[in-house]
C-alpha cells in the first residue's frame, strides 16, 4: 500500500491518509468582511481523504490582501462552521492557520491600521503582490503592550477556531508575517525580551503557542516555519519578504527544541520548493527540522507523488503537504490512489478552483 495513503496521527487524532492539503492563500472570502464564504466550504467538501490546513485566518483586523478570512467576529466563526461541516461530513480533520500580517499589512484592508513589526522594518520587497502597484508602507515597532495584545488575539482566536469546530489551530511563522519577523535577524533588531539572543528572539512564537497550548492543549497546536526564507512570495525580480541570516539557523534549532519539549502537535516545514542545498542550510529545510525535532513534521514542496513517498519512507517526515496539485485537482487522493494521470496547475484556478 502507497505509504501517502495510509492513515496515521497527529495529536492523538486519526487521520485517512498522510496527505496534507497546504494552506493556500485564495481569497475566496467577503472582500469586506472576511467572512468564509460557500465557495470555500465547497472547495472543502470537494476535496476528500486529507488533512486539511485551512488557509490563513487572521486573528485580528490586520489584513493583508483582500478576501483573505479572518476568525475574530461571530459572524467569521458562523462562516468557518460551514467550511468546517464540509470536512467533518468526509470523516476528515481540520486544523486552522491563524496569522497576523505584520509588516506586510495594509491600512486600507484592515481599517486604517498601520503595519507592525518587531523593530519598524519593511519587508525587502517593496510592491504588494496581485494589487496593480501597491507599495508597501513601513511598518510600526511594536510597543511590549502591543506584543501582549497580540499574543491574547491569537488566544482569542483559537478559541474562535475550536467554536467554529477546528480540530487545532496551525501558528503562521512563515512568509514574512508577524510571527516570521520575530525569529528573523533581518527584521528583530531589539534588545529587550523579545530580541537580542536567539532565545528572547523565539520568545514571541513560544508566548503565542504556550498561551494557546495551555488553554486548548498542546496536542491541538502545529506551527508553521521557514527556516529558509520563501523567495518567490515577491513579484518577479525581487526577491521574498526577508534576508536570510546564518546566524538565523541557531534561532530555528533553539525554537524547535522548545517545540520538541512542549510536545505540540506538528511542525509543518514550509519552502519553495525542497531542494538538496536550500540556501545557507546547505540541506534540505524537512532535514534541517528533523535534526532539532523528532515530534510529528510535515515536509513538501514541489514534491512528485514519488519523491513524497521516498521521504516517507526514510523517515525524513511523517506526513506531506501538497498545495498547487490538490487544488488543480479536488479528487487527488483517489487519483493517487488509481494511480491517475494530475491536472496541471494554472495559476487561473486561484480565483475559480476546480470542483470535480
Amino acid at each position: 500500500m502507497s505509504l501517502l495513503l495510509q492513515p496515521t496521527t497527529v495529536g492523538g487524532m486519526s487521520l485517512t491518509t498522510s496527505i496534507v492539503a497546504a494552506p493556500m492563500t485564495k481569497c475566496l472570502a467577503d472582500p469586506v468582511t472576511h467572512i468564509p464564504t460557500d465557495t470555500m466550504a465547497e472547495y472543502y467538501r470537494v476535496r476528500k481523504g486529507l488533512f486539511h490546513i485551512a488557509e490563513s485566518s487572521s486573528v485580528n483586523a490586520a489584513q493583508a490582501y483582500p478576501g483573505t478570512p479572518a476568525i475574530a467576529t461571530k459572524e467569521q466563526i458562523e462562516g468557518w462552521k460551514r467550511v468546517i461541516d464540509a470536512v467533518h461530513q468526509n470523516g476528515d480533520r481540520i486544523f486552522m492557520q491563524l496569522y497576523h500580517p505584520g509588516m506586510m499589512g495594509r491600512p486600507s484592508l484592515s481599517g486604517g491600521e498601520m503595519p507592525r513589526s518587531p523593530s519598524g522594518v519593511a519587508p525587502l520587497k517593496t510592491v504588494v503582490p496581485r494589487s496593480g502597484g501597491e507599495k508597501y508602507l513601513a511598518p510600526i515597532e511594536m510597543t511590549a503592550g502591543e506584543i501582549a495584545s497580540v499574543v491574547n488575539d491569537f488566544l482569542q482566536a483559537a478559541k474562535n477556531a475550536l467554536t467554529a469546530g477546528a480540530d487545532g489551530v496551525e501558528i503562521h511563522a512563515a512568509s514574512g508575517y508577524l510571527v516570521n519577523t520575530f525569529l528573523a535577524s533581518s527584521t528583530n533588531k531589539r534588545q529587550d525580551a523579545y530580541g537580542g539572543s536567539p532565545e528572547k528572539m523565539c520568545r514571541f512564537a513560544l508566548d503565542i503557542i504556550d498561551t494557546i497550548g495551555k488553554a486548548i492543549g498542546y496536542h491541538r497546536v502545529g506551527i508553521r516555519l521557514s527556516p529558509v526564507p520563501l523567495v518567490s512570495m515577491g513579484d518577479p525580480g525581487q526577491g521574498g519578504n526577508l534576508k536570510e541570516e546564518p546566524q538565523d539557523q541557531e534561532v530555528y534549532a533553539t525554537l524547535l527544541a522548545a517545540l520538541q519539549l512542549r510536545k505540540i502537535a506538528y511542525v509543518h516545514c514550509s519552502s519553495d520548493g525542497e531542494r538538496e542545498n536550500q540556501g545557507l542550510l546547505g540541506e534540505r529545510v524537512s532535514d534541517f527540522c528533523r535534526r532539532h525535532f523528532d515530534g510529528v513534521l510535515i515536509g513538501g514542496g514541489g514534491y512528485s507523488i514519488e519523491e513524497a513517498e521516498e521521504r516517507l519512507k526514510s523517515g525524513s517526515c511523517d506526513l506531506v503537504f501538497f498545495g498547487r496539485p490538490i487544488l488543480a485537482n479536488p479528487r487527488f487522493v483517489q487519483k493517487v490512489q488509481a494511480k491517475e494521470p494530475l491536472v496541471p496547475f494554472d495559476p487561473a484556478m486561484i480565483a475559480t478552483p476546480p470542483t470535480d
